[in-house]
């Protein structure tokens, strides 16, 4: 199922009991990130792992609270609905970001 008619630029894969998951958005396959523990470079884990605590000390200096949220993705919440023979990996991106902090 893609949104087409509407001209965006995603899919939605459908799971067990009609869940739908985010297949794929602008071109990254974002269920690849979910269940293959190799689909993200350990760059971008990297770089996000410098990032986080430059922002945290930029506003700390400046003054501002600064909060980051990590909203769980449905393919962590919902993995009894995935399609079958879809398993998450063991190691959601978010967990691989935190390790490094």
């Amino acid at each position: 199922m893609t949104d087409e008619l509407q001209g965006g630029d995603f899919s939605v894969v459908e799971g067990l009991d009609g869940f739908l998951f985010l297949g794929n958005y602008a071109g990254a396959d974002v269920m690849r990130q979910f269940t293959d523990a190799d689909a993200v470079h350990p760059s971008v884990y990297a770089s996000w792992a410098t990032a986080l605590p430059q922002w945290c000390e930029y506003f700390e200096q400046r003054g501002i609270d600064f909060l980051a949220l990590v909203v769980p993705d449905a393919y962590l919440v919902y993995a009894d609905k995935l399609p079958p023979g879809t398993t998450p990996t063991p190691v959601p991106p978010y967990r691989r970001i935190e390790a490094l902090l």
